[in-house]
């Protein structure tokens, strides 16, 4: 390769002699600074940074140069000279061995890049950048300086410049160090390798450890669950051994008890066999003992006792009057003589089960106010059916006697006969005749009546129901005709009205039946009037709660129950008096003249032109400060202040404007006074 004019070594060895940088420190300050570089960076990168590294260190000593005016190294000419043609690369020199040296050195071109972003202010030195070497290129360069490790290098600044000639031994240092780096590396990567490897194998091993420790556990495991298994299993036989155990002495147990039952069973039946025996031969020889004495001896009735005992005849005692005793009383057509005689000779009572009979005929209960004679004629006789005497002379009809309170009861009873034969217990004239009341009858029966003719009236309880012409509710109880009309008719009692006695007296339900229209009617007039009154008072005062989600039949009863109605002393009419619960709590004496509705008032605007009376506004009796907010027992309207006080509470008297709700014109306090209608009041607002 050709060399440039006037460039050699021995002339660069001259022309650094002369600059202010000596080639020996340049050298020195290049070996750190790529020693520095390969340091840090890696061999893919560290031939293209070390070409960098010395086109910036050319460029920067050449300005240094310039900058202090001295003459700069390399010779400027080098740099400055006219760009030609680059030479072409020559093959690579055999490497040099230790044993032979070149006696000349020889130049090796080696391109270098020109860096534009170099800093340019750094007065210092020479502006260096940290760079990576490509390991590919840097082996070649790495070659060509082993093969020539002294010989001075060739530098282009492009590929139009002129070569620069640098050192080879730098180079060569770099290239050495870089090769005892790649080995120092080599070695770490065989020793991190090799760490690895022992890793591994101690993961294996560490693996297989813990592969063993868990088949060996899983071994345990198993072990541990067959003994477990094999030790549930032995104490499930146990317990069913023990279950089987039990199960045969539960059994033998019960056996003995059936056969100890069946013994002591055996032994009654043998005891019963024999005491009925006894009791047959007893029997036997006490029918023969009677029939052998004739008379003075009686058995009793009982046929679990049949006690044999001496008949002794009560004596009658002095001053004894047999009208007195009502055993004596005669119940068929015998004189009581006869009745007492037959009744102190033949009743008795066992002294062993207390059974009370008749030693002639032998009938228990014994038959008081009959002789013996006497009850069979009346058990033949045909019988009133209202009071159970015979009748005479019976030929068809109702059965009834000759005494004007059965007669009476004849002429309103129905005279029909039912489909099943028995006689209708209903009124006379009824469209449809009631269900039978005979006992154990199929009628009634399929009916479902829960009355019979032998149970007693609910409302008189004197006479059972077979007694009476009866009528059916229409919720279904059957009563006395007579007793209900006399029900109705009484009304009600006490001062506030209450329809309790238009109810059936076993249910809520009101009374209702064609044959008590014409006693029911003023009273049910009077019921929807009451019924009207409290509904509208119910929208008005707006005190009861839940009223809106109630039925029609519920807000009635809850309006009645929460609301009195009083009736007027002066007149007929009835009017509010007030809540209940006040009426209740009333002590104050009950005068019918207090009692007196708003129409009749005198004090006060006691009259609407438009709702009359009814919803008469008052103001305080106690006070004239506030309207009345309270009625109480329908005679007595009450502020807040003086309900508290109650009946007692003090009058007030009057203090005048601006403390008197009305002025001076009014009554004194203590008396009613009405102030107009309250509806026309609330309409108004």
């Amino acid at each position: 390769m050709q060399s440039s004019p006037g460039v050699s070594s021995s002339s660069a060895a001259s022309a650094s002699g002369s600059a202010p940088h000596s080639q020996t420190s340049k050298l020195a300050f290049i070996r750190d600074a790529v020693a520095s570089m390969l340091r840090t960076t890696t061999p893919a990168n560290q031939l293209a940074d070390l070409r960098c590294v010395l086109q910036e260190l050319l460029q920067d000593v050449d300005r240094h140069a310039r900058r202090n005016n001295v003459s700069p190294w390399p010779p400027h000419s080098l740099l400055s000279a006219a760009p030609r043609a680059p030479a072409p690369m020559p093959p690579p020199p055999p490497l040099r061995t230790h044993a032979s040296a070149p006696a000349a050195t020889t130049c090796v071109p080696m391109k270098l890049y020109q860096n534009d972003d170099m800093d340019d202010d750094d007065d210092d030195g020479p502006g260096l950048t940290d760079r990576r070497m490509g390991g590919a290129a840097f082996g070649t360069a790495q070659a060509q300086a082993q093969a020539v490790p002294s010989a001075p290098i060739y530098a282009s600044l492009d590929d139009d410049s002129s070569y620069e000639l640098v050192d080879g031994d730098f180079l060569q240092s770099c290239c050495n160090h870089h090769v005892q780096r790649q080995h120092d590396d080599e070695q770490s990567l065989a020793l991190a390798r090799q760490l690895d490897a022992q890793y591994r194998r101690e993961e294996e091993d560490s693996w297989a450890l813990a592969q063993r420790l868990q088949e060996q556990e899983e071994q345990e495991d198993r072990a541990r669950a067959a003994r477990e298994h094999r030790l549930a299993e032995a104490k499930s036989l146990e317990f069913v051994r023990q279950l089987q155990e039990q199960e045969e002495a539960e059994a033998c147990w019960r056996k003995q008890q059936e056969q100890a039952s069946a013994d002591a069973a055996r032994r009654v039946a043998e005891e019963d066999r024999r005491r009925a025996a006894d009791n047959m031969r007893n029997k036997a020889q006490n029918e023969k003992f009677l029939e052998s004495v004739q008379q003075g001896y009686a058995r009793c009735p009982n046929a679990a006792c049949g006690q044999i005992f001496e008949c002794i005849p009560g004596a009658r005692h002095e001053g004894e009057a047999d009208q007195q005793n009502p055993a004596f009383v005669p119940k068929w057509t015998e004189s009581p003589e006869v009745v007492a005689g037959h009744w102190r000779q033949h009743r008795f009572r066992c002294i062993a089960c207390n059974t009370e009979f008749c030693s002639s005929c032998h009938q228990s209960p014994y038959h008081t106010g009959f002789t013996c004679e006497g009850l069979k004629q009346h058990d033949a006789a045909v019988k009133c059916r209202y009071c159970g005497r015979a009748v005479a002379g019976y030929v068809s009809g109702i059965p009834c006697c000759d005494t004007p309170e059965c007669s009476e009861k004849k002429t309103r009873a129905c005279t029909k006969s039912l489909p099943c034969g028995h006689a209708c217990y209903g009124v006379l004239n009824e469209a449809q005749c009631m269900p039978c009341l005979e006992p154990g009858c199929g009628a009634h029966v399929a009916s479902g009546v829960n009355q019979n003719g032998q149970d007693d009236c609910s409302l008189c309880y004197a006479e059972p129901l077979a007694q009476a012409p009866c009528i059916r509710n229409a919720c279904g109880h059957v009563f006395h005709h007579a007793c209900l009309v006399q029900q109705i008719s009484a009304g009600h009692s006490g001062k506030r009205i209450v329809f309790t006695y238009l109810k059936c007296p076993q249910c809520p339900k009101l009374i209702s039946h064609p044959a008590l229209e014409a006693q029911l009617k003023p009273h049910m007039e009077l019921y929807e009037l009451i019924k009207q009154k409290a509904l509208v008072r119910m929208d008005h005062d707006n005190d009861i709660p839940d009223r809106a989600g109630l039925s029609e039949e519920e807000k009635v009863k809850r309006a009645l129950a929460s609301y009195s109605y009083y009736k007027c002393f002066k007149c007929p009419s009835w009017y509010y008096g007030g809540r209940v619960e006040c009426g209740e709590n009333a002590d104050a004496p009950f005068n019918p003249e207090e009692l007196v509705c708003a129409g009749c008032s005198t004090a006060g605007l006691s009259n609407c032109p438009t709702h009359g009376a009814e919803y008469i506004g008052f103001k305080c009796k106690f006070c004239c400060e506030r309207l009345s907010t309270f009625f109480c027992a329908g005679t007595t309207h009450f502020c807040e202040p003086c309900h508290r006080a109650g009946f007692g509470a003090p009058v007030k008297p009057c203090r005048g404007a601006p403390h008197c709700l009305l002025g001076p014109n009014h009554i004194p306090n203590g008396q009613e006074y009405a102030v107009g209608c309250a509806l026309c009041s609330n309409l108004q607002h």
